[in-house]
Order: structure tokens, then sequence, then C-alpha cells
């Protein structure tokens, strides 16, 4: 089966918005099971305080029980890995985002997917190739 770490941006972009890619990679993920969703608990905490946020929650209706189903489903339903702080290294430029790269490589991850443009200039982290949410949603129709 195909694992890919999708980056939280992606994800909160399905979350807030039930059209477009984002969501078809979403429900391609927890309804279709096309793929296994690699996914650290440092990432689940922070995806859970942007959707927390007051721009986010108020603008696009989040609760705190959404919120609470939402990283319920990814610990259940996520492949979960653990991502040690000493194995972050600087990839992105931005600490906080450097943690969605450092997930594939303990998860195995044949894919990151992203609409970051430094990490897309990148092609390829470790063994995980870096595709667009479009790229991807065209590997899970051809696969």
């Amino acid at each position: 089966m195909i694992r890919a770490v999708i980056d939280l941006n992606v994800i909160i972009s399905a979350i807030i918005s039930p059209l477009g890619i984002p969501y078809r990679i979403w429900t391609a993920w927890h309804s279709d099971e096309r793929f296994s969703l690699v996914i650290s608990e440092g990432m689940i905490l922070e995806l859970a305080g942007k959707l927390a946020t007051p721009r986010i929650a108020r603008r696009y209706g989040i609760s705190v029980e959404d919120v609470h189903a939402t990283t319920t489903l990814l610990r259940t339903l996520g492949t979960l890995v653990v991502v040690p702080a000493e194995s972050i290294t600087p990839v992105t430029g931005d600490p906080e985002d450097d943690l969605v790269p450092a997930s594939a490589l303990p998860g195995e991850a044949d894919y990151l997917v992203t609409g970051d443009r430094g990490l897309l200039e990148l092609r390829r982290h470790d063994r995980s190739r870096i595709l667009t949410p479009r790229e991807f949603l065209g590997v899970l129709t051809v696969g």
C-alpha cells in the first residue's frame, strides 16, 4: 500500500472545505483506504493548535469537538510514527514545518504531499518523492 505524509496545510484545507483536491485526498485516505497516512504525534498536536486558532475556528465553524474528532481519527486510522527531536533537521527554513518531512523517514513514506514551494523544489526527501496534492491525486487515480 502507498504510504504518504500529508502536509498540515493540505489536511487543514480538506477539513475546512469539502471540495477540491485536498478533500479528495482526505476521502481517499479515510473513506476509501487508498493509501496509508503517515503522521507523527507532533504533527497532530500542531494541527489541533492550528484548527483551534480563533481565525480558523470562527471562520469555518470548527468546534472543540471537531478538533477532537479529527485528532482521534488521525491517531486511530493513521500510521503514527515517533519523531525524536534530534532527528528533525532543517529542511524548510521553518523549524515548525520541519516536522513534516522528518515524519516521512520513520514512516517509510513513499510520498510527501505539500503545497510548500520550498519542499516541492527538493523533489525528494530521503526515500520520499515530494508531490503537489494534484500530482498525488494522479498517483492515487492511476495506482
